[in-house]
């Protein structure tokens, strides 16, 4: 096991990520000005630190990744676990952890605070499990924080995330989408500094063509968004989805989850194109047994709608749900 220590520099805690596979912070405050790699099959401990984001960096943290990593291939096997991610402000972009072409992936009781944009990216990246973990304190100035999720679910193409190196037409941008998600045991709220999330799950993009993200489990987690009953606000947004399953969660905000299509989508090299039939449908999704204030019954608490196109989305069901 390699120790961090908070007089490390940037470049030594990136070599010692870079050495080995099983890293340990030492407690304490550490201010980030320097996007952190990590490698396949890494552990790391954030051992109660506190990993701040100072600077106008990309993420914290991103998994070892190229320009030409293709569906699964980037680093994966990395476990991160027991600290917190501070997105503090100030800075033009405000992801603190993201994984892009990556697998087996496991982010377990860490703390997510003060979010400027997405606390976690998840894009093209299978087998993730997010479990046990706090996001508090959203950014609510920016016109576009519909379109902020604490969780972002992303595919690989050149309008979702942009990794150094590359260009539009890069191996990397090749429309994959994620598979197998879990998020389990979380709570959205807000923090001693900001307000409460306005989007907290979803994707709210969808690529030119069939592509869909697949069998995501969102479960026993704790939603509290009380925001503007006016404002487009929903905890989760599902489009180009397909085998959700949404149950067992407790709800309190103006709008529990949006299912929708959109009029326009894009291609993989990131240009805004008019949407064809059966862009960002979603289909199998069931939200079932959840526990929802604020809202009366399902038609407030959910919204379905369909532009990209005369293909609607199927077998949308939503039953047993308790309204407060």
């Amino acid at each position: 096991m390699t120790i961090i220590n908070l007089k490390d520099s940037m470049s030594i805690i990136q070599s010692k990520l870079n050495s080995s596979r099983e890293i340990k912070f030492t407690t304490g405050a550490y201010n980030i000005t320097k996007q952190l790699i990590i490698p396949a099959n890494a552990k790391i401990n954030l051992n109660g630190a506190t990993l701040r984001r100072k600077a106008n960096i990309q993420s914290i943290f991103i998994n070892k990744v190229s320009n030409n990593s293709t569906r699964y291939s980037g680093a994966g096997n990395i476990i991160i676990y027991n600290g917190t991610f501070e997105g503090m402000g100030g800075y033009s972009y405000d992801n603190l952890v993201t994984f892009f072409h990556s697998h087996d992936i496991l982010i377990m009781d860490c703390e997510f605070k003060d979010i400027l944009c997405h606390a976690i990216e998840i894009n093209s990246s299978k087998d993730v499990k997010i479990l046990n973990c706090d996001f508090f304190g959203y950014n609510l100035k920016d016109k576009d924080s519909a379109y902020k999720e604490c969780i972002q679910i992303d595919h690989a193409g050149y309008s979702g995330l942009v990794i150094a190196g590359s260009t539009k037409n890069s191996k990397c941008y090749d429309g994959t989408c994620c598979d197998s998600i879990t998020i389990q045991k979380c709570k959205f709220s807000k923090s001693d500094y900001r307000d409460y999330p306005y989007a907290c799950i979803g994707e709210h993009s969808q690529l030119r063509g069939n592509y869909k993200h697949k069998n995501i489990d969102i479960s026993y987690n704790t939603f509290n968004c009380k925001k503007n009953k006016d404002l487009k606000q929903a905890c989760i947004s599902l489009t180009s989805m397909e085998n959700v399953n949404i149950y067992l969660n407790t709800f309190d905000c103006y709008k529990v989850a949006r299912i929708y299509s959109k009029s326009s989508s894009y291609d993989l090299t990131g240009k805004s194109v008019t949407a064809k039939d059966g862009d960002g449908i979603c289909k199998d999704i069931s939200i079932h047994d959840n526990v929802i204030q604020g809202c009366k019954n399902n038609k407030e608490a959910f919204q379905q709608y369909n532009y990209s196109g005369i293909t609607n989305h199927s077998n949308i069901v939503k039953k047993n749900n308790i309204f407060k």
